[in-house]
């Protein structure tokens, strides 16, 4: 399980935290590195047990929630509404690792915000992941 910050210092306070779960290896996944180039906080969960045991000790909210490649796309709504229950204003990303988007359940790409093409350009999916930041900084104010 992820170490869980202590109470923020002011300069972190400003820092988004960005959470990331997955049922796969994604620590030489290029966004990962992307996303903490940002200055954002970043949280990777090797698991969504992990992620819903850590959601209620969450010291912070999160600015946002990417889901990568899950085994059972299934889960995805199970995954949201966890989230949404604690925080209902954050966005959800989907990249479905090993899935064609267009195959995935419906409920899952309905309790998402956005289903990204895990072949698309590193820099297309960064764009999309940062424009759900700062759509969720609006819905926050």
């Amino acid at each position: 399980m992820p170490e869980i910050p202590t109470l923020p210092k002011p300069e972190e306070e400003q820092r988004h935290l960005i959470m990331v779960v997955s049922d796969t290896d994604v620590s030489q996944f290029d966004l990962i590195a992307q996303l903490r180039s940002h200055k954002w906080e970043v949280i990777v969960f090797d698991g969504i047990s992990r992620m819903m045991q850590y959601l209620p000790e969450c010291p912070k909210p999160p600015r946002l929630v990417v889901i990568i490649g899950p085994d059972e796309p299934s889960s995805v709504p199970r995954i949201c509404a966890s989230v949404h229950s604690s925080y209902p204003d954050v966005p959800l990303a989907l990249i479905p690792l090993g899935k064609n988007p267009d195959d995935l359940p419906i409920d899952s790409i309905n309790a998402v915000a956005v289903v990204l093409d895990p072949s698309a350009h590193p820099s297309s999916l960064m764009q999309e992941l940062e424009d759900l930041v700062w759509s969720g900084e609006k819905n926050a104010s």
